[in-house]
């Protein structure tokens, strides 16, 4: 299995169909990602409160280095994206 864990400083907010609710907030947020042989997927969640404010998880369908699709969240976070470039993963289908 390969997993890279990050933790970046960024702005977070909470977005529904409508858009965005409330102001956003600088948080530190916890970036992991994980691939193995049957599965892929990535977890993030703020350090301060321990993924009680801002959490987010979700599953990634990676086929030969390449990122064809993701499920459980609207749109792949920059954070994410970010570290599976950095994992050589091709994400120019998405």
């Amino acid at each position: 299995m390969r997993k890279i864990s990050k933790e970046v400083k960024t702005c977070a907010y909470y977005e529904n169909s409508y858009g965005m609710i409330g102001e956003p907030k600088e948080v530190v947020l916890s970036v992991s990602i994980w691939i193995d042989d049957e599965s892929a997927g990535f977890e993030m969640y703020d350090v301060e409160s321990g993924g009680h404010e801002f959490y987010g998880t979700g599953m990634l369908v990676i086929q030969d280095g390449v990122l064809y699709d993701y499920d459980g969240v609207f749109e792949l976070p920059k954070e994410v994206l970010d570290i599976l470039k950095e994992m050589n993963i091709d994400t120019t289908n998405i």
